[in-house]
């Protein structure tokens, strides 16, 4: 019979684990918090977006006239409780709250009204590109949803996918489109053939 040997971790993993777990314990309410504010916005988008795949054009417009209805309220109240919980402090890391967390804050900014938030929260998350602590798809997303707002060109070719025989493809407002795949890689990001490929997964035939 074999007699299993008792193995001595690194202390200093072990160290490190149980600063990261009470720096986690530490936010435990933000967390739950971010979780809430959330949740009921994504059901709701979730059930438009199962509906709108099988959805006529203008079954589809009428959902969007739908949808804003529902969702509005939602919007409107948690964007105003992030910009509380922003106040003087920097943005949500992924060590601090955890990628769910963190995906969670990132979508309240990113399907928000409110472009002075978006800007804000862009500028905070700028010194965590490139590190464990930010994804770069949420900086990506955002940095070219602000793009769009203020009509400028996208740098990574996240927003207003354009529809050709059926199927989402580059959209035509983009930085230098020969380089975009290189600019999303540099941050993070898949390649622009996978991303449109889960467009027409996610939303269906476009039209």
């Amino acid at each position: 019979m074999v007699i299993g040997t008792a193995r001595v971790a690194n202390p200093s993993v072990v160290d490190q684990a149980h600063t990261e777990i009470m720096t986690v314990h530490d936010n435990e309410a933000l967390i739950r918090e971010l979780a809430a504010m959330q949740a009921m916005g994504q059901v709701i988008r979730e059930k438009f977006l199962a509906l709108r795949k099988t959805a006529t054009p203008a079954e589809r417009d009428a959902l969007g006239v739908e949808w804003t209805k529902e969702y509005e309220p939602y919007d409107i109240r948690n964007t105003q409780r992030l910009r509380e919980l922003l106040k003087g402090r920097a943005w949500f890391k992924i060590s601090e709250v955890g990628p769910r967390a963190a995906n969670d804050a990132f979508l309240i900014v990113q399907h928000s009204d409110d472009l002075a938030l978006q800007k804000e929260v862009l500028e905070k998350m700028t010194p965590l590109l490139g590190t464990d602590d930010l994804s770069g798809d949420s900086y990506a997303l955002l940095y070219d949803r602000i793009a769009i707002r203020e009509g400028r060109r996208q740098r990574y070719g996240t927003q207003g996918s354009e529809c050709r025989d059926g199927h989402y493809a580059v959209p035509s407002k983009v930085e230098d489109v020969a380089t975009l795949d290189e600019r999303r890689k540099a941050i993070g990001v898949g390649p622009m053939a996978q991303y449109l490929k889960e467009l027409d997964e996610m939303y269906g035939r476009c039209s």
